[in-house]
């Protein structure tokens, strides 16, 4: 299957990706300014390597994949991931409000993100239940499922008020990427879900799906292994978002491949070859009842070959009638329509 290269794609440049960018967190890194002792060369090699990763999966995902309608999954994995990043929203949503310190552009609009975040995360605990359950309860509710996608243009604005008055750049670049991608799939997935341009959606959820999972890990794993191992993050983020994005990338990952798995994907050759049988049966069909007739009236022969090889001459009686059967025969092989009108003289020419 030709969408397997993306997810090698995505696995060997995850394994590329994520030990060099932890290297030069952990040795080239200030946590104190968020600069880079050798100027950010290294840094921005990675972010290079980073981004050209991104855009190749989702050039192959454009490629590879085929337009799908959404059915209903039922999967362990993915209710499980869904079910953790929902718990971990409202979690992050409920400790925000607990860790404000004064009042400030960033932290006001860092509220307005964590109060979105409560709906977000039971929309996700709702699509949780769905996975688990094979049912279809969240697409019956099309506002409601885009909640999760409001949450995440209210996360995008955060961070651009947020990063507005810092000055090192490849943090603010890599979240504010992150989220974007982030967003452009949790809004396709949103209408794959609930059958707004259902099958258009179901090949826009692995353009934006895989390159959201890249990022949200790439940049997730790195910033939490950099923190957790005591030297801290010039990130001004709570460490939790970072936690948040690993959570993401592997609920998304998830979800893909039981989409992969559950045999949605229908190419448009597919769907032509599974529409022109039925039309032809259906031709067939009328063809065949209305064969009879046409044998009958010709002679006396007992079928079709038989007629053209040694055909009976009708009497002018039988004439009539086999114009008639004629026509039905040609009516039902060609479906077609047909009317008989007055020729007229033209309004641009006198009269003879």
């Amino acid at each position: 299957m030709k969408k397997k290269r993306v997810w090698i794609i995505l696995a060997v440049s995850l394994a590329a990706a994520l030990p060099a960018i932890i290297y030069v967190m952990m040795n080239f890194l200030d946590a104190k300014t968020g600069f880079y002792s050798d100027g950010g060369i290294k840094a921005g090699i990675i972010s290079i390597f980073i981004a050209a990763a991104a855009v190749l999966m989702a050039v192959l995902s454009y490629t590879d994949s085929a337009e799908a309608a959404y059915k209903p999954i039922n999967n362990a994995l993915t209710a499980a991931f869904c079910a953790l990043t929902g718990v971990f929203i409202l979690v992050q949503s409920i400790s925000a409000f607990t860790a404000l310190g004064g009042f400030s552009a960033s932290t006001a609009a860092y509220c307005v993100f964590s109060v979105f975040g409560f709906p977000a995360g039971v929309v996700f605990l709702s699509a949780a239940y769905d996975s688990a359950s094979g049912t279809q309860k969240l697409s019956k509710h099309p506002i409601f499922a885009l909640l999760p996608s409001i949450w995440g243009c209210m996360y995008l604005i955060m961070l651009f008020i947020t990063y507005a008055a810092v000055v090192n750049s490849f943090s603010g670049i890599y979240n504010t990427c992150t989220a974007a991608i982030l967003l452009l799939f949790m809004f396709s997935q949103a209408k794959f879900i609930t059958g707004i341009e259902s099958e258009k959606s179901g090949r826009r959820i692995f353009i934006f799906g895989i390159p959201a999972a890249f990022l949200a890990l790439t940049t997730g794993i790195s910033n939490c292994i950099v923190y957790f191992s005591g030297k801290g993050t010039s990130d001004i983020l709570p460490i939790g978002l970072q936690m948040l994005n690993i959570l993401m990338g592997v609920y998304i990952i998830s979800f893909l491949a039981a989409q992969k798995h559950s045999g949605l994907q229908i190419s448009g050759d597919e769907k032509q070859s599974a529409v022109e049988p039925q039309e032809n049966e259906e031709i067939a069909s009328n063809v065949k009842q209305a064969e009879p007739n046409v044998v009958k009236n010709y002679g006396t022969c007992l079928n079709a070959e038989a007629a053209e090889t040694d055909p009976v001459i009708p009497d002018a009686n039988q004439t009539g009638d086999m114009m008639t059967s004629y026509i039905e025969f040609l009516n039902a092989a060609y479906p077609s329509t047909e009317k008989f009108t007055d020729i007229k003289s033209s309004p641009f020419y006198g009269q003879n």
